[in-house]
């Protein structure tokens, strides 16, 4: 027979939350929280994945306690490259944001000038 642990039950509720409530109703805290859960079990590389997932899932003006902790984090944790990767992941951030808003200017404005060479393009978020 099969007994699940404190811990596996406690990952569960965690995962159920995301799989019930959905993952527009998830914001940076309840990431974090997961991911210091994990954290205080030894589980490195599940809080890491955790705080990776969460940092492609919450948006960029919602997330800057998210990058903190996870910055705390691989202080903690990791090393020098680990502190490097929370860098390049939100500047790289940053500037996939900046050219989705310089491209979808430039769709607006070639829509607005040049309909009929424009029809079919569609704006990213």
């Amino acid at each position: 027979m099969f007994f699940l642990t404190f811990k596996d039950k406690a990952r569960e509720i965690y995962e159920q939350c995301i799989s019930i409530l959905g993952e527009e109703f998830i914001d940076q805290n309840f990431y974090v929280s997961f991911a210091k859960f994990e954290t205080r079990l030894k589980e490195i590389e599940r809080a890491r994945a955790i705080y990776k997932y969460a940092l492609e899932k919450i948006p960029q003006g919602q997330n800057t306690n998210l990058y903190n902790m996870y910055t705390q984090f691989e202080k903690q944790n990791g090393g020098k490259l680990g502190v490097e990767d929370v860098v390049v992941t939100k500047r790289r951030k940053q500037y996939e944001d900046v050219i989705n808003v310089c491209l979808n200017s430039h769709i607006r404005l070639l829509q607005k000038h040049h309909p009929i060479m424009t029809h079919g393009l569609i704006m990213s978020d």
